[in-house]
């Protein structure tokens, strides 16, 4: 009876290729269908009788079809992803196109307003940022931008006139800080007053004063009396730092007043809201 049973029971078909036959001489433990030949092959080695010597050379058949049927499968679905990724990337190039076309139009439209609403610098609006750098005392950065805006090659005449002026005075008003000059600088002074007057630009006091310490820095004694006599004629804010200047080249210490120094000293004196210093300095000096 017991032989009847195991012989039905090979006859029985395996559930999902999962149930290895008995005609393996496997027992009922599920193994995968992966390498199927491989293992019912080795367990007709190690289990069956020497009576089922002609199924060691026997694979199973229905796992050998499971196996091929899923690799079958997978040859299906690598073909279908290989076909998948050139239209893939045919429709992304179909849409890089017209974005690329409409961020340049954007980008396009946004510099043309741009450009709509720029309005340039007036030198009225220049001459503005000048004197804020000068009342902010910042002559490193004031220079630069003046010799910028004389780089301009179509700036009118009268423009540059008063450029040159300005640079003059820039120069003057960073060297009169130290006590020591550098002769570039001083000869600076001297080259943009000189240019800024043949431009036709019209110096005031302050220039003419800046012009004869440039002189006087530079041992012109004669040329930098006649700058400050220019600038005394004109007006200065201070004549009375201007007149001592001159009473100390026209009249060293130690030596006799001129005429000329003479008079000045009583202008001097004669001053309003003259320094303190600059007022005892010439009593001192007409005593003497």
């Amino acid at each position: 009876m017991m032989d009847w049973f195991l012989r039905a029971g090979n006859s029985f078909p395996a559930w999902e290729g999962r149930q290895i036959p008995r005609k393996c001489g496997a027992s009922a433990a599920h193994i995968p269908p992966i390498f199927p030949e491989s293992r019912c092959r080795y367990r007709a080695k190690t289990h069956d009788s020497p009576t089922d010597a002609h199924l060691r050379r026997t694979p199973c058949r229905r796992t050998s079809i499971v196996g091929a049927a899923a690799v079958q499968q997978g040859t299906i679905l690598t073909a279908a992803i290989a076909e998948a990724i050139p239209n893939r990337a045919k429709l992304a190039g179909r849409w890089q196109v017209p974005s690329f076309l409409v961020g340049g139009a954007i980008f396009a439209a946004a510099i043309f307003q741009m450009q709509r609403n720029h309005q340039p610098l007036t030198f009225e609006d220049h001459l503005h940022r000048v004197r804020l750098l000068q009342d902010a005392r910042a002559f490193t950065r004031l220079n630069a931008y003046l010799l910028h805006l004389l780089q301009d090659g179509q700036r009118p005449v009268n423009e540059r006139a008063e450029l040159h002026r300005l640079l003059a005075g820039t120069i003057h008003a960073a060297e009169v800080q130290g006590t020591s000059h550098k002769s570039e600088n001083v000869q600076s002074i001297i080259t943009h007053f000189d240019r800024a007057a043949a431009l036709g630009a019209k110096p005031n006091g302050a220039d003419w004063t800046a012009l004869g310490d440039a002189y006087l820095w530079m041992n012109r004694t004669s040329d930098a009396a006649g700058a400050y006599r220019h600038a005394l004629r004109i007006g200065i804010s201070a004549p009375d730092e201007v007149l001592r200047r001159l009473v100390q080249i026209q009249s060293p210490a130690g030596g006799e007043l001129s005429p000329e120094s003479s008079a000045d000293i009583e202008r001097l004196l004669a001053t309003e809201n003259a320094r303190p210093a600059n007022y005892r300095w010439a009593v001192e000096r007409r005593a003497t």
